[in-house]
């Protein structure tokens, strides 16, 4: 149902594997109920410069579709027997590699950070492989250090920590799907403990401020869930600072952003919502490879010891959340690691929102099994699974940022998932019990409403529906009530996931709010045009229910007239008023679904003034001015045939129509 398979959950690829251990009762700047401190502040990312001597150009070779492997074959040079292997299938076109290093002179890290190799360049264009690209580093790593590599942005003066595999005393392996300049360092681990002791591995990011709000129920292009769509897109967000600088995500995209917020409904969070499920989607292209790997180097090649130091150095060294992907053999999972302590790794998990007391226990260089799920629905079915697999992802390394800037940009224009989810038409009954659509002010004046809900390309299960605020559901006559004057009304979609009658799998589409009127009596939408006094008429009903008028004391007709479709008085036929008997300033007539039909003026009982006339699907009919009950001057009619032609009734003769 809810599971989001380890194929599926990963995705992204650019997945967090994070865990925490069940009945874990720490949590990190929290208060003692696990909410989070508001006040933690933004950690500011650690900078500084690497200086370099000339470059050496070790390598450039033309790599075709089908791949290749680089080897660097030079003597008594640093990196000599570097070894770059991208495989079949990287890239569409050939790609020109170009392999250079520059030796490192200095400096302003501090002392934590230690070079162990050149700077190294590798050059292809710079665009994102199709596959995972490896290197394989000669190092010397000295005893009792650990080592790992980044990636260096000398524009911005950071460092990003990579993945890797199979970290021995003279080579790493690196894997990527990017290129930029990068360097192997490493840190005395009794140095890096103590700072883990110290408090100082921490990226400041925080469960409760810097997470989403909603919780991880998947959506229609994601059933299992989107743990990585949210984890990343979170990361992303504190990263980036899309709203400027300082800017927190809890709560933001609340209800799309508007005031009031809504913090008891997660559905109406639908922009958010929707964007990161797309992001998630947007990266289970490549999941098939990236799990391959995920299983066969990062959580079986790499020791548990591997991954809590690679996280805890990065996150050191780069001042960033960073994502840890847990699995069980089973599942697969992903979150966001944000502080490493003594006692495992601190995370944010999107099956619990906020939620502060999440980590990975560590304990003797071992992970304690993580209890969590692949959705909270899962949780919430009690279908959980025991996570004690670990493996550290980084950053950017395997999933291309930019892809979620793009996505950003739809969810600020409200067309985030347009691409992805099914279409929808919301309708309701008109008054002429056929299928209208419902839209935003729309007028009931019936005291319930029903809500229909299709989709050209799925089935809609079901609809939460919502009226200020507060769930409703329907009637016996699978109507939703309405209170008199404005209903806020919110509708959460459904659609079927699977599209398959035999195996329904009903999942989140969208969210929509409709204001809807409702007015016990018609509001109707004209005066006589003149005033009569009612204090001294009589209002009297008609026998069948179906319309009322008023009279004089002469017995006379004399003020407003209305008709009526239907003994309730729901559906108006017409009105008009009377002076005297005789029909006497404006009329209206409306079709059974409530749309006008005829609009005119009487004089004395004589039609005299404009009258206009419009089909059932609200298209002009006819217009032209009556005089003392004929018709002059120019007269517009459009056909049945979608043409029209005016007529000049003073002229006798048609006319171009003005």
């Amino acid at each position: 149902m809810y599971r989001c398979l380890a194929l599926q959950c990963f995705g992204l690829v650019f997945f967090l594997f994070v865990a925490f251990a069940t009945g874990c009762n720490e949590s990190s700047s929290s208060g003692s109920d696990g909410k989070p401190d508001r006040d933690t502040p933004r950690i500011e990312q650690p900078t500084g410069k690497i200086s370099t001597g000339s470059m050496d150009t070790l390598a450039s070779e033309l790599v075709n579709h089908w791949g290749k492997t680089i080897t660097i074959d030079t003597p008594d040079h640093p990196l000599d027997g570097l070894r770059l292997h991208i495989p079949d299938g990287a890239y569409e076109e050939p790609r020109q590699f170009t392999v250079s290093s520059f030796p490192i002179t200095d400096h302003t890290f501090g002392e934590h950070f230690n070079p162990l190799t050149p700077l190294i360049q590798i050059e292809n264009g710079g665009e994102y492989a199709d596959e995972i690209l490896t290197v394989d580093i000669p190092i010397n790593l000295p005893p009792g250090h650990f080592a790992m590599p980044f990636y260096y942005d000398d524009n911005t003066g950071t460092l990003e920590g990579i993945p890797f595999v199979d970290l021995r005393q003279d080579t790493v392996t690196v894997y990527t799907r990017r290129f930029s300049k990068l360097v192997m360092s490493s840190i005395a681990e009794d140095g890096l403990n103590l700072l883990i002791e110290q408090g100082l591995v921490d990226s400041g990011f925080r469960p409760g401020i810097d997470d989403w709000q909603f919780p991880n129920y998947g959506s229609y292009i994601a059933p299992g869930g989107h743990c990585s769509g949210q984890a990343v897109s979170a990361m992303w967000y504190f990263v980036t600072n899309p709203d400027g600088p300082g800017s927190r995500l809890w709560g933001r995209y609340d209800n799309n952003g508007r005031i009031p917020g809504t913090p008891d409904i997660w559905e109406d969070d639908s922009h958010a919502y929707r964007f990161v499920s797309t992001v998630h989607r947007d990266g289970l292209d490549r999941s098939t490879q990236f799990e391959r790997w995920f299983r066969n180097f990062a959580m079986d090649v790499n020791s548990d010891r591997d991954n809590y130091l690679a996280t805890a150095y990065s996150i050191f060294l780069s001042g960033h959340p960073q994502y840890v992907r847990i699995d069980s053999w089973l599942y697969g999972h992903v979150l966001v690691a944000y502080r490493v302590s003594e006692k495992g790794i601190h995370v944010a998990d999107p099956n619990y929102p906020g939620d502060g007391f999440r980590l990975l226990a560590y304990e003797n260089n071992t992970f304690l099994p993580y209890v969590s799920a692949t959705s909270t629905g899962e949780i919430e079915q009690g279908n959980t699974d025991n996570f004690n697999k670990v493996g550290f992802f980084g950053k950017t390394a395997l999933y291309d940022w930019e892809v979620i800037a793009a996505r950003w940009g739809e969810l600020k224009s409200g067309t985030i998932g347009n691409d992805r989810f099914p279409q929808y038409t919301i309708r309701t009954l008109g008054n002429d019990g056929k299928p209208i659509l419902l839209k935003d002010g729309h007028v009931s004046n019936k005291p319930g409403i029903k809500i229909l809900v299709t989709s050209p390309d799925t089935t809609i299960g079901f609809i939460n529906v919502y009226r200020d605020g507060m769930p409703i559901e329907y009637n016996q006559n699978f109507e939703y009530e309405l209170e008199e004057g404005e209903n806020h009304i919110g509708i959460a979609i459904y659609g079927d996931a699977n599209n398959d009658p035999r195996n329904r799998e009903y999942r989140y589409v969208d969210f929509v709010y409709i204001n809807i009127e409702h007015q016990d009596k018609p509001d109707l939408p004209f005066d006589c045009g003149w005033d009569p006094d009612y204090s001294s008429l009589r209002k009297i009903e008609y026998g069948n229910g179906m319309g009322f008028f008023h009279e004089n004391q002469r017995w006379l007709k004399h003020g407003l007239e209305v008709v009526f479709y239907d003994p309730e008085q729901n559906v108006i036929s017409g009105a008009l008023c009377y002076y005297e008997g005789k029909v006497h300033g404006r009329a209206v007539n409306f079709h059974e679904n409530g749309a006008m039909r005829i609009q005119q003026t009487f004089y004395h009982g004589e039609r005299h003034g404009l009258l206009t006339s419009w089909t059932h699907d609200g298209f002009k009919h006819q217009e032209g001015m009556m005089t003392h009950g004929e018709q002059t001057g120019i007269w517009y009619t459009r056909l049945t045939t979608g043409s029209s032609f005016c007529w000049n009734y003073d002229i006798k003769e048609e006319v171009p129509c003005p």
